[in-house]
């Protein structure tokens, strides 16, 4: 099939023919529309129940890309920064689990999910979800005692990134999880996930790499294109100094990168991975998915009164006031000089953007 490559820095268009082969081993500086799934039908939104977008991406990635392992999660696939890495097993965070494990007081028997997806309101969604936690409840020992005598439903926290009391329940994993997530546009992700990394790089400037150092001296919007350059072309390679190895002796060891807990650095990079990535961190089926860009408060409001059976919910309020010094970032997307960078963008995202229906910028 034929492939158009595009230079960020000349703008430059070549057609050439490039076997399937040749992609996998030098994929260069952009993912391809070989990823792209064809199938964005097969995905519905919140209200209905969807098909697990990671079940249509293996689909297509079964045939075209290397195999690919992840212990103890059959439900990861290849990100795009995994396939320009070279990347044969999963990098996972090393705080656990992205994401959150609720039950409710009136159904202690049913878990709900929230997988987190940074830079899609998760912020906001969490921050909600919080609002409407029990009372005085710190252990899952304790709470039926301590919920006896309240009449109002309202959720429990089981788990919490790298906070967690699942051991207190043994039975708990051996339940059905109800999870939903969002998703948005992943170029305008990506840029807004661009602003939030330069805020973590300027809280924690000396003690950058030098590569990263190097980048961030830059004047915008060169540094914007370069570090679009730098992210599309290494992929999850630009987290290496912050991966660990867990493993036993004499097996192959899991992959996990370091998180806000230990790194500033890793966790502003982690704005630029892509959604897929974020998604194939959870080790099960998602049932609902919503779009940023289309009925976020009623969506996640439906989450709540219709699966979580929570009570008269309180407006949903967002603060973004510390990302003001950032917002020249959102001009990017249109900036004429920024053309060959979008665009190298809209090809590195091919599969989301076909995959969740959204058009290129």
């Amino acid at each position: 099939f034929k492939k158009k490559e595009q230079s960020s820095s000349t703008g430059n268009v070549e057609e050439s023919s490039v076997s399937t082969t040749t992609i996998n081993e030098n994929i260069g500086n952009d993912v391809t529309t070989i990823l792209a799934t064809k199938n964005s039908g097969m995905i519905s939104w919140i209200p209905e129940i969807t098909a697990d977008p990671r079940t249509i991406l293996r689909l297509s990635q079964r045939k075209q890309l290397p195999k690919w392992e992840c212990r103890g999660n059959s439900f990861s696939v290849m990100g795009p920064e995994d396939i320009v890495a070279n990347r044969t097993r999963c990098l996972q965070l090393n705080q656990g689990i992205v994401g959150f494990l609720y039950t409710t007081k009136h159904s202690p028997g049913s878990l709900f999910a929230y997988v987190e997806n940074y830079k899609v309101g998760s912020t906001t969604i969490v921050d909600y979800l919080d609002r409407h936690h029990c009372p005085h409840v710190t252990s899952f020992k304790g709470i039926h005692d301590t919920w006896i005598n309240n009449s109002v439903n309202c959720l429990f926290t089981l788990q919490r990134g790298d906070y967690d009391i699942i051991a207190e329940h043994s039975m708990i994993r051996q339940q059905p999880i109800i999870a939903f997530s969002f998703i948005r546009h992943p170029v305008d992700r990506f840029v807004s996930g661009y602003a939030t990394m330069l805020l973590h790089f300027d809280w924690n400037y000396k003690n950058l790499t030098n590569r990263t150092k190097k980048l961030m001296d830059l004047k915008e919007p060169e540094r914007f294109s370069a570090f679009v350059d730098y992210i599309t072309d290494q992929g999850t390679q630009i987290v290496q100094p912050f991966i660990r190895k867990d493993g036993v002796e004499g097996q192959t060891s899991d992959e996990k990168v370091e998180n806000f807990f230990s790194s500033e650095e890793a966790a502003g990079y982690l704005h630029m991975f892509s959604q897929t990535w974020f998604l194939s961190q959870y080790p099960g089926r998602i049932q609902y998915i919503g779009k940023f860009e289309d009925n976020f408060d009623s969506d996640l409001k439906w989450i709540m009164t219709n699966l979580m059976s929570l009570p008269k919910l309180s407006p949903i309020t967002r603060n973004n006031k510390r990302m003001k010094l950032y917002n020249f970032t959102k001009k990017y997307l249109k900036e004429p000089s920024l053309r060959p960078t979008i665009e190298r963008l809209n090809r590195y995202f091919a599969s989301e953007l076909d995959l969740f229906g959204y058009k290129p910028r």
